[in-house]
C-alpha cells in the first residue's frame, strides 16, 4: 500500500473524497504524459488526453464519479487492514490500474490490445519511479475472460459492451469473485437516445457485431440499458445493492458551470426517477449470492 509520502507525490492527501483523488491524479497522469516518448503519439490516447487533461470538466466529471466507486471499494477492505486485489477489466492505457494500486490494492488491468498496453506500460514505469517502487500493479496481455482470481473487487469500465458474450462473462466472473467481494460495472446507457446515435455514427447501424481482435472475439458496442444490464448480473449469481445513474447535465452546459455547481447539479438530477434513466452512463454494484 502506498504511504502518504508517495501519495504526496501524485498530488494526494489523506480524506480526499474518491472523486477528488482521482481528478488529483489524472492531473498528474497526463501531465507525465506529456514527458514520455511515443505516448502522445498513440491517436487514441492524445484523443483522451484531450478529453481529460484539456477541456476537463465535463469528461472529468464523467470518469472521476465513475472510477470514485473503485477506490470506496478498495478503501472498505483497507479500512480493516486488508490489501485488496482488484481486477481492471479492459484496462486500457493503465490510469485505472494504477490509480487502484496507488489506492491501496493489488491492481492487475487485463488487456488484449498492443498499443494500449504499451502505453501503460510506459505510465506504470514512470508511476512506478515516483512511487519508489511500491505499487502493486501489473498488466496481463490476455482477455479479462481468462483472468486468474481469486479478486475481492472486479472494476469494468466501458469494457461489458465489448466483452462477448457478455453473459459468459459474468458467469465467469461470479466464479473468480471472492466471497464478499464487489463487482463494479460502468457503461454507456443504451436508453439515451443520444448515446444509440453517436455510437451509430461511429460504428455504424449494426451495434454489438462480433469481430475477431487480436485472436479475441470482440463485441462492436453492445450497449445495455441499466434495467437489461441489472437483470443479467442478477441471473449470473449476484446481488445488485447500487445502480448510480450520471451525466444528465448536456456537456456544453457543464463546461460553462463552475465545475462544484455542475457536479452537484448532476447529484440532483440523478435522483428524479423519471429522468435519471436517460443519463448518459451509469454504474452498478453488485456481490455474489451466496450458494447453499
Amino acid at each position: 500500500m502506498a504511504t502518504q509520502e508517495v501519495s504526496d507525490r501524485f498530488g494526494l492527501k489523506e480524506g480526499h473524497p474518491p472523486e477528488r483523488a482521482c481528478s488529483r491524479f489524472l492531473k498528474w497522469f497526463y501531465g507525465e504524459a506529456r514527458g514520455i516518448p511515443g505516448v502522445l503519439e498513440d491517436e487514441l490516447f492524445a484523443a483522451i488526453y484531450e478529453r481529460l487533461a484539456v477541456k476537463r470538466k465535463f469528461s472529468h466529471w464523467n470518469y472521476c464519479r465513475r472510477v470514485a466507486h473503485g477506490i470506496r471499494a478498495i478503501r472498505s477492505f483497507t479500512a480493516n487492514g486488508k490489501t485488496p486485489r482488484i481486477l481492471d477489466a479492459g484496462s486500457g492505457f493503465g490510469d485505472k490500474t494504477i490509480l487502484f494500486a496507488l489506492s491501496g490494492a493489488q491492481a492487475v488491468g487485463y488487456e488484449i490490445l498492443p498499443n494500449k498496453l504499451s502505453v501503460a506500460g510506459k505510465m506504470l514505469t514512470r508511476s512506478q519511479e515516483a512511487a519508489g517502487g511500491s505499487l502493486e500493479a501489473s498488466f496481463v496481455a490476455k482477455s479479462a475472460f481468462e483472468s486468474e482470481g481469486p479478486f475481492d473487487i472486479i472494476f469494468i469500465m466501458e469494457a461489458i459492451s465489448h466483452i462477448h458474450p457478455a453473459e459468459g462473462f459474468l458467469s465467469r466472473i461470479r466464479e473468480i469473485l471472492s466471497p464478499g467481494g464487489k463487482l463494479i460495472i460502468t457503461d454507456s446507457n443504451r436508453s439515451n437516445p443520444l448515446i444509440v446515435k453517436a455510437l451509430e455514427k461511429r460504428v455504424g447501424k449494426d451495434l454489438g457485431r462480433v469481430e475477431e481482435i487480436e485472436g479475441h472475439l470482440v463485441a462492436n458496442e453492445r450497449v445495455f440499458s441499466g434495467p437489461e444490464l441489472k437483470g443479467m448480473i442478477e441471473k449470473a449469481g449476484f446481488a445488485v445493492s447500487l445502480v448510480d445513474w450520471q451525466c444528465l447535465v448536456p456537456p456544453g452546459v457543464f463546461q460553462v458551470m463552475p465545475y462544484g455547481v455542475g457536479c452537484g447539479l448532476d447529484r440532483f438530477l440523478s435522483q428524479l426517477p423519471i429522468l435519471r434513466r436517460l443519463g448518459v452512463v451509469f454504474t452498478i454494484i453488485a456481490e455474489p449470492v451466496t450458494r447453499s
